[in-house]
Order: structure tokens, then C-alpha cells, then sequence
């Protein structure tokens, strides 16, 4: 039960039905580190203080991050014209829904879409913008077909004739095509992190990193423990102007945030 495939499993149950295509997002522009080099942020903030700030504006602690990462977006582009929309891509756990011990990967994801031309800079209304449509994305059915299109693609009789090697080629090709280049920004958030009560002692926090892309240049990841909550930021790009203008944000709501970095100047 540990290795198996849900995904399969809910090939087998669920309806599929069509899905729109999804138009490019806005990719951040800049340059990259040499030799594939990351440059990674942690900020350690109260869970309890962080929870209590977002719940002043009736949103969970994803969406209160979302509309931070939109509107520091925005600030750091200043008045730049945006062609694409901006697409924050959040992963779903979709144990939550299924349950299952399986140790494979069984999650989906939600996008909320932005169209940073808009003149608003006002945290409450772009809060308020992310719950609605937090609200429209998280819809069980809608999330299972965006996994089930895949496994459908995997028992194409055609693909499945395809040499693994060459296979790999075209799997990543069309990944660069219809994944991260439907993103603009990824964030995922891992929640609390429960111990038994022997190993608590030795734990001070945790943390938790996902990768970037070429596409997506910056991304986030948080996790908590007791009373610590890590934020951490991963970037290719050597340009700051993006978490600067997060942590103005933080400042201005109030938040302390503890920064630890690789080699960055502190923000």
C-alpha cells in the first residue's frame, strides 16, 4: 500500500472531463546565477502571530502568503505593462480527500490567476481576491482531472511503445511547454509538523525547500513547527526587488521576521 499508484486508481473511478486551455503566464525576467547556483532566504516567524494576522482578514495562512507574493510582485515591477497574466501555483495534498499511506507522490494543485496591470495595491482587496478564488479552484473534481489528464496521457497505447529514453525527451519537452510555463511563481505550503513527544526536545524547526525553474526563476515553501513558521525563498536570480518588497510588506503588517540566508544581503 506504500508504493502504490493513486493516481492510477483514480483513473479507474473518476469521469475525466475536458479542460480548457490554460493562456501562457508572465515569466520574471533577470539574470541567473552561474553554474546552476541557488540562492535560498529562510524567514522564521510566529506560527501564532502569523495565523492571528491572517485570520484579521478571515484567510488562511496560504492565502494570505499568495496575496503578500501577488502584491510584492506588483510593487517590484513598479509600473511595468504586463502581457500575461501573473499565476501563482499552489500544490493540494489530496490525502486530505483520499485517504491513503501510500508514500508516492498523490497531489494536485490549484493556480490564481492576476492581472497585475490592475491599480490596486491594497492587501485587503487582493486577500480578498485570492479567497474567492481559492474558493473556485479548490473543487474536488476539478482538482482530480488535472491529475487524471496525465495518467490518461501515460495509457496512450502509442506512448507507451516509445522507448523509455526517447520517452523522457518528449515527456520533458511538452512539461516545458504546458507545466512551468504555465506558472508564474510556485509556493507550497507543508503545514504543522507533529513529533512524538520523546523527539521534541531535540527539534528547534524545520525546513523546507522546493526547486525553481527557468520558468519559474523564484519559489517559496513553508512549514511549521511548535511555534516557528519557515518561509523560505529559493531563487536563480541574482535581482532582489521581489523579496525586498516582501519583506516591506511583512514589516508593514507588523510581522518580525528572523532572516537566514546563503549569501544574500540582509533585506
Amino acid at each position: 500500500q506504500e508504493v502504490e499508484d493513486e493516481f492510477q486508481k483514480l483513473y479507474h473511478k473518476q469521469k475525466v472531463f475536458k479542460l480548457g486551455k490554460e493562456p501562457k503566464a508572465y515569466h520574471l525576467k533577470g539574470t541567473f546565477y552561474a553554474n546552476h547556483y541557488h540562492a535560498v532566504m529562510h524567514l522564521y516567524m510566529h506560527t501564532q502571530e502569523l495565523r492571528k494576522r491572517a485570520k484579521f482578514y478571515d484567510a488562511s495562512v496560504t492565502e494570505y502568503f499568495v496575496a503578500l507574493i501577488i502584491l510584492a510582485q506588483k510593487l517590484s515591477g513598479r509600473n511595468k505593462t504586463y502581457k500575461h497574466l501573473y499565476r501563482v501555483l499552489i500544490p493540494v495534498n489530496l490525502r486530505q480527500y483520499y485517504p491513503s499511506i501510500t508514500l508516492r507522490n498523490f497531489a494536485s494543485f490549484v493556480r490564481i490567476d492576476y492581472d497585475l496591470n490592475q491599480d490596486t495595491k491594497d492587501l485587503a482587496a487582493i486577500i480578498e481576491f485570492v479567497k474567492k478564488r481559492m474558493k473556485e479552484e479548490l473543487n474536488l473534481d476539478l482538482m482530480v482531472n488535472k491529475v487524471i489528464a496525465n495518467v490518461k496521457l501515460e495509457q496512450n497505447p502509442l506512448l507507451r511503445m516509445v522507448p523509455l529514453p526517447i520517452k523522457a525527451i518528449a515527456m520533458k519537452s511538452v512539461y516545458g511547454l504546458i507545466g512551468e510555463a504555465l506558472n508564474s511563481f510556485d509556493i507550497s505550503n507543508l503545514g504543522k509538523v507533529d513529533l512524538p513527544r520523546d523527539m521534541q526536545e531535540h527539534i528547534s524547526h524545520y525546513q523546507f525547500t522546493i526547486g525553481p525553474s527557468n520558468d519559474t526563476p523564484k519559489a517559496a515553501s513553508v512549514i511549521s513547527y511548535n511555534d516557528t513558521l519557515c518561509l523560505t525563498f529559493i531563487s536563480k536570480m541574482i535581482e532582489r526587488d521581489f523579496e525586498s518588497a516582501f519583506m516591506s510588506l511583512l514589516r508593514e503588517e507588523g510581522i518580525v521576521a528572523e532572516i537566514e540566508n546563503n549569501d544574500w544581503e540582509v533585506m
